[in-house]
């Protein structure tokens, strides 16, 4: 992990919890932003996971497109999970979807439309 790195997250996670901790009544919202530091460009999330009860904080690296997902409950930090989603950004695309990406490809055909 980057150097660089650790006083962003600490400062997130402070300024979060702080907050947090703060707050009367239990939030809804989620917040974002993007921090680049010394070549390491970084998305930032924090919302509420209502099935563990949990608040997370979660930290997307763009170069190397890993994604951590913390939580934040009884006023600790934890590791939840981490994926490389580096492979999950080559699919096309995955489940169920309607319309397709076929569908939409021949209707952007057929109406010539340009793509980037």
């Amino acid at each position: 992990m980057p150097s660089k790195f650790l006083p962003v997250l600490l400062a997130v996670v402070v300024t979060y919890a702080a907050t947090s901790f703060f707050t009367a009544t239990p939030t809804r919202q989620v917040f974002g932003g993007t921090v680049d530091s010394g070549g390491t460009h970084l998305i930032l999330a924090t919302g509420k996971l209502q099935n563990l009860e949990a608040d997370a904080l979660y930290v997307m690296d763009e170069r190397s497109h890993k994604l951590a997902v913390y939580l934040i409950r009884a006023k600790k930090l934890e590791l939840h999970s981490m994926r490389d989603c580096s492979y999950d950004f080559q699919l096309t695309a995955f489940g169920e979807q309607s319309p397709t990406v076929g569908e939409v490809k021949d209707v952007v055909r057929k109406k010539k439309i340009k793509t980037p």
